[in-house]
């Protein structure tokens, strides 16, 4: 893919088992790579982890406050990579406002760019208004017949709702040459799962939700779904404890045992003990993509309170 830059015109976590991962869209094995969106001009949309057993995961999309961007304008970004990793360009380039002319390309043209891009890996860095999402996009290209190399892009995308959908209205999207290097918290899969308990407490859920792997899909949710499900969450704590690791078919895996206290707008503190799942691509370059979510088995402990977090931790969720 040629280097170009676009300036186009125009509370709950996956606690429970059963709401984190095994989706509809389970997530790529890291060793048989997917055609994927050129950084440039590329997101794709994906699943958000589920809500909390003392918070049912919402279904209408979350209301957000004023001069904050839509989680809706959030998922078509994600929604966009998600098709260009599943090699759909025409879907992909349908996401552009004006049935893809916004893009400022044929659908052709689109299709072609993305010919020398095995995988794209977007983390979402920050939303703005009117409709801006920031991100970061870490891309596998093929430079030559027998090299790969990680490639990265940042920038904002511009979204806005036409009535009919959300849709991409401009882009600014450059690469960073050399690349800055992998975020540090995909280098290590307790330090990942540390990371998305303090995004979420922070309030950077679009962040949170970009540790899953395929851009969110591996959670099981929409980005709105997710975004909703923490709408009276007023803070979380999360201890993470030693990971186990593994590795089989081009991949390593972790198990990381978890305890996390999740406190609501009025006060209400619940606890939640368990383990998270990781894994991280074992072949080059795409081990340089870093470690994301696929999984987790969180349960309520009930009558546990924060005083209780590091000997559930340390006792196998036995207080």
């Amino acid at each position: 893919m040629k280097h170009r830059t676009w300036m186009i015109p125009a509370g709950a976590f996956c606690f429970v088992a059963a709401a984190c991962g095994g989706s509809d869209d389970p997530p790529t094995d890291a060793s048989s790579p997917t055609p994927t969106a050129s950084a440039v001009t590329s997101p794709t949309p994906q699943a958000t982890p589920t809500s909390s057993p003392t918070t049912p995961a919402a279904t209408q999309t979350a209301t957000p406050p004023a001069g904050q961007v839509s989680p809706e304008a959030v998922a078509v970004v994600l929604r966009y990579y998600r098709a260009i990793n599943d090699g759909d360009y025409a879907a992909a380039y349908a996401l552009w406002a004006d049935g893809g002319a916004a893009s400022g390309q044929s659908a052709y043209d689109f299709a072609e760019g993305f010919l020398t891009t095995e995988r794209t890996v977007p983390l979402v860095t920050g939303v703005a208004a009117p409709g801006e999402v920031q991100v970061v996009v870490r891309a596998i290209e093929t430079v030559s017949e027998s090299t790969q190399a990680v490639v990265e892009y940042r920038g904002v995308y511009t979204v806005q709702d036409e009535g009919d959908g959300w849709r991409i209205t401009a882009a600014e999207i450059e690469e960073v040459s050399p690349p800055s290097g992998l975020p540090s918290e995909l280098t290590d899969p307790a330090t990942l799962i540390a990371a998305y308990g303090d995004a979420i407490a922070a309030g950077d859920l679009a962040t949170a939700f970009s540790y899953w792997e395929g851009a969110g899909a591996a959670s099981g949710q929409t980005y709105p779904e997710f975004a909703a499900g923490f709408e009276q969450t007023a803070d979380v704590d999360i201890h993470v404890g030693d990971a186990q690791q593994g590795g089989a078919a081009g991949s390593l895996f972790a198990t990381v045992p978890a305890v996390l206290v999740s406190t609501l707008d009025d006060g209400t503190t619940t606890v939640f003990c368990g383990t998270y799942d990781a894994r991280r691509a074992n072949i080059r370059p795409f081990d340089e993509l870093g470690w994301h979510l696929y999984g987790a088995e969180m349960a309520q402990v009930p009558g546990a309170t924060s005083a209780d977090a590091d000997a559930l931790l340390a006792n196998g969720c036995t207080a």
